[in-house]
């Protein structure tokens, strides 16, 4: 799933387990999440088809009589059309296009859950599948630590298609005896289908929530071509070690902390997860498997009430760990909350032009490059402009939003952000002007935007020694995807009296990062403003008041 204008405006980060269908008090659940477009079909076939043939389909419980309680799944692989049924009788009949299909049943008896996947089915003719239940092996995880407890299991899939990536529905549980899965039939090609789970485990507290857990697992499996089945264990040894150290942005005492993970094989495939309560300020111990993997992680704050969007957040798209090492990490410190471009291009489209439109969302409070970072602002204003006229203009921080084909044209956007919940990046503006070429029939063009990103080397609460000189290194960032250009000329300015005054600080460039040597005063904040010029032309002129505290 791509990230940026297309998430919408209110839209966070996505990956959290959203259940959509719950048995009683367990979290079992079914999720259908596509990338296609195609309606959802109850029983009926492609009205495009020359030739359609009668699939039955029929589900037998554990007791091997007749599935009264069950939900069938059938996606094509041609276009991604998915059609779901519920039939009492446990025999569902559905007229489909010859071709080739993935099915999938899940049939229900109490608390328990039991998906079988048949991941390739060539429909040549009238076909009958029977998919049994009794067929299908527990599911469970088992780790060294003997607190650890599951929070939330998840198997699922996916399925590349002619039209795009389809997620099979997931049954979420946090019972492994909740749950058995299974596969019935022959096994699809490895990069069309790829079977998926993930387990998150932590230590409960006294009230059975995790929010003191001190340590938690996030370990997830993709089988290409089979379905998820069977049990694992897993050693400490074997998985990434992440100390994470875990801060507030406000005054929260708690957040909330998810990690999701991404098969690196092939595009868009990956799990959904819980979002773990945290203590704020807090630290833990997580750990993950890496194999084929990335992660993307995220920290939000826990109130109440809790608004939606969160007031602010912090997101990983996609972090990277390998087996048997050890990681530090600090979220919401360490870093200057300012604008970042981070990718993956295949994840993200801060600012593109598509074929019929213009768009720019550049997140402006990332406290590190590789993080998407959001907050709530007590006033916003953006306007954008080609070739001096006025084409857009919002109330929010760095987004703008251009209707119609975009012309070739110089182009310039103009935002602005105050905040005041914190005293760190209470103001941040920033100007870009960038020329774009005009539109590419049927392709997205990321345009050549940069932001200036600042690496002040600050504790874990964003302080810097007083009182003395400090370098800061200075670092373009461009835009994933973007036509490359080099950095023609980078300058800087510090204030010591939130912008009132600015004093000019000499860069020592090499490539696309410099360094500066500020001399501290003892205490107070400290602004920066940059101006970069890229060999292209394009540039950024960028400014954050209050960039850290001094100490």
């Amino acid at each position: 799933m791509r990230t940026g204008l297309r998430r919408g405006p209110e839209a966070g980060p996505t990956g959290r387990a959203d259940p959509v269908r719950r048995r009683r008090t367990r979290l079992v659940a079914t999720v259908l999440c596509t990338t296609v477009t195609g309606g959802v079909l109850a029983g009926t076939g492609s009205a495009a088809a020359a030739t359609s043939y009668e699939l039955t389909v029929v589900m037998l419980g554990r007791d091997g009589a007749p599935a009264a309680d069950n939900d069938l799944f059938v996606a094509d692989y041609e276009n991604g059309t998915t059609t779901t049924v519920s039939e009492p009788s446990g025999t569902a009949r559905v007229e489909l296009p010859g071709g080739d299909y993935l099915l999938q049943s899940a049939v229900h008896a109490g608390e328990r859950t039991d998906r079988l996947t048949r991941p390739w089915l060539r429909l040549n003719g009238d076909t009958t599948v029977v998919l049994d239940a009794r067929t299908t092996r527990p599911v469970d995880v088992t780790v060294e630590r003997p607190d650890a407890r599951l929070v939330q299991g998840m198997v699922g899939a996916s399925m590349l298609t002619g039209k795009g990536t389809v997620r099979v529905p997931v049954v979420l549980f946090d019972d492994f005896a909740d749950v058995g899965t299974g596969q019935t039939g022959p096994d699809a090609p490895a990069d069309r289908f790829v079977g998926s789970a993930q387990f998150t485990l932590a230590v409960p507290d006294a009230d059975g929530a995790v929010t003191d857990s001190p340590y938690s697992y996030s370990l997830a499996w993709f089988t290409p071509g089979r379905a998820y089945t069977g049990t694992r264990r897993v050693r400490d040894a074997e998985l990434a070690t992440v100390h994470t150290v875990n801060r507030p942005q406000e005054d929260e005492r708690s957040g909330g902390k998810f990690a999701v993970a991404t098969y690196t094989r092939l595009p868009n495939v990956s799990t959904l997860a819980p979002s773990l309560p945290v203590r704020l300020p807090g630290v833990r111990t997580e750990l993950f498997t890496t194999r084929d993997t990335s992660w993307q992680l995220e920290l939000s704050p826990q109130t109440t009430p809790s608004p939606d969007p969160p007031r602010w957040w912090q997101t990983v798209l996609a972090r990277a760990y390998r087996a048997g090492h050890r990681y530090r990490e600090v979220w919401n410190g360490g870093g200057v909350f300012g604008p970042a471009l981070p990718g993956p291009e295949s994840l993200v489209e801060w600012a593109v032009a598509y074929p019929g439109a213009l768009g720019v969302r550049v997140p402006l409070y990332s406290a590190g490059a590789d993080v998407w970072g959001s907050s709530a602002v007590d006033r916003a204003h953006t306007v954008g402009y080609r070739d001096g006229q006025p084409v857009c203009e919002s109330d929010r921080p760095a987004e703008c939003f251009v209707e119609g084909t975009p012309p070739a044209g110089d182009y310039r956007l103009r935002t602005e952000a105050i905040r005041g919940h914190t005293d760190l990046s209470t103001r941040i503006s920033a100007e870009w002007a960038f020329r774009h070429a005009g539109p590419v029939p049927g392709r997205t063009t990321p345009l050549p935007l940069q932001v200036v990103r600042f690496d002040a080397g600050l504790d874990e609460a964003n302080t810097a020694p007083g009182g003395r000189l400090h370098p800061v290194t200075v670092t373009v960032q461009r835009n994933p995807g973007s036509v490359r250009a080099g950095v023609r000329s980078l300058t800087v300015d510090a204030s010591f009296d939130d912008g009132a005054s600015w004093q000019r600080a000499p860069v020592t460039l090499s490539g696309d990062s410099g360094l500066v040597v500020l001399r501290h005063p003892p205490t107070g904040h400290v602004s920066l403003r940059a101006r970069a010029v890229d060999t292209a032309g394009n540039s950024v002129d960028q400014t954050i008041v209050r960039a850290y505290r001094l100490r």
